[in-house]
Formats: structure tokens, C-alpha cells, sequence
């Protein structure tokens, strides 16, 4: 038997399970650089928030009716509105339950939301006819995340019949379902209940439809 030539054969099985050995290392390096990599770029991305939910658990009470029967107060439908007192941009503070015996429509906005801008457009456009139903509508900046000088400039530019409030601490988006998406309208009959929430913009068709609901 040539000892030299089985030498070298070892020799190069050798060398090529050495090289295989090398190419798996690194393999398995490189996957394990892409795979961190992947998870910093996914820490580094904005939160995804679900903006077609309202937290369903912000039950904050139990009113009692004028008929002796009681109701959760909720900000969804079918519930009692909870009560508020925000200050107006105008001036002074405004309840809800100051409007006790009137249907009343809160639009949730801020000055930085262009869908918000176009639904106060809107209704700004529809509001003589809503006034002369007896329904009052009240827009509710979301102040804790807007700068009063933007709202400000905004209103300098877009002239709105209806009252201003400003959200300046966030106890209405907290006491009305943490509210994650802008526009959010709520349509609230002359007893205080809820009649419907709805996020995001609607054409004017269904502002025609919440509003003769109210009725």
C-alpha cells in the first residue's frame, strides 16, 4: 500500500471538512447578524396602534334615571354618556350635562389631523341646519397631544360656529375609551344616551342619517 498517496488523501478530506466546518460557522453567523438585525429594525419602527377599537372596559359609573331604573355610564352605545367639564376656548368651562334635554354631537380632533379638519369643514357647512334641529355640537380638541398655538392658527383659518373645548389633561379621552384614532364622533340623544360612535370621517349622507337619529 503507497502510504504517501493515503496520506494525502486524508489530507485533503482533511482540509474539506475543515472548509465545510468554516462555511457553517459562518453561515450560521450570518443568520444570527440578520436575525438581530431584523429585531432592531422592528424595536426602532413607530407602535402600530389599532384605530378602529375603543377600549371597552371604561365603565365609570352607574347613574341613576328620573324613572328610578339605572344605567352604566359609558361612552358606547346604548349607555349613558359620561358627564365632562372642559374648558371652552372662548372662555369659562362647558359640562355635558349642562345640556341636559338636547341631543348633542362631540366631534374629537386635533389640529395636526387632516381627516379632522375635513370633518369640521363639514360640519361647520351643515350647522345652521343642526342648530335649528336643537342639537348641540361641541368640538373636542385632543389638547394633551396638540399646542393651543396650532389649534389657534388653525381656527384663524377655519371659522366655527360651535364651542371649542380643550381635552388639556386627557380625562375625556380617558373617560370616554382611550381614544386612539381622530376623527371620533359620538351622537348623544336629549336623555344623555349614546346613539352611535363613529371613527374616522363620514360622507355627509351619514351625518344626515346620526343626526335625524337624534330626533
Amino acid at each position: 500500500m503507497d502510504n504517501s498517496n493515503s496520506g494525502s488523501k486524508t489530507g485533503r478530506w482533511l482540509g474539506i471538512s475543515y472548509l465545510a466546518a468554516i462555511g457553517i460557522i459562518a453561515g450560521a453567523s450570518l443568520c444570527i447578524c440578520i436575525c438581530a438585525a431584523s429585531l432592531i429594525f422592528l424595536a426602532l419602527l413607530p407602535e402600530v396602534r389599532d384605530d378602529y377599537t375603543i377600549d371597552d372596559s371604561q365603565a365609570v359609573a352607574t347613574a341613576v334615571l328620573p324613572d328610578g331604573s339605572t344605567l352604566e355610564v359609558k361612552a358606547q352605545k346604548g349607555y349613558l354618556a359620561p358627564d365632562f367639564q372642559l374648558e371652552n376656548l372662548a372662555g369659562g368651562e362647558l359640562t355635558l350635562s349642562e345640556f341636559s334635554g338636547q341631543p348633542v354631537v362631540i366631534l374629537y380632533w386635533a389640529s395636526w389631523c387632516g381627516y379632522c379638519k375635513e370633518e369640521l369643514s363639514l360640519v361647520q357647512t351643515m350647522y345652521p341646519e343642526i342648530e335649528t334641529q336643537g342639537i348641540v355640537v361641541l368640538a373636542v380638541n385632543a389638547t394633551d397631544g396638540d399646542k393651543l398655538r396650532d389649534i389657534e392658527r388653525y381656527l384663524e383659518t377655519q371659522e366655527l360656529s360651535f364651542p371649542v373645548l380643550l381635552d388639556t389633561h386627557g380625562q375625556f379621552n380617558r373617560d370616554f375609551g382611550h381614544l386612539n384614532s381622530l376623527p371620533t364622533t359620538f351622537f348623544i340623544d336629549a336623555e344623555g344616551i349614546v346613539q352611535a360612535v363613529v371613527i374616522g370621517t363620514m360622507p355627509e349622507s351619514d351625518w344626515d342619517e346620526h343626526i335625524a337619529d337624534l330626533q
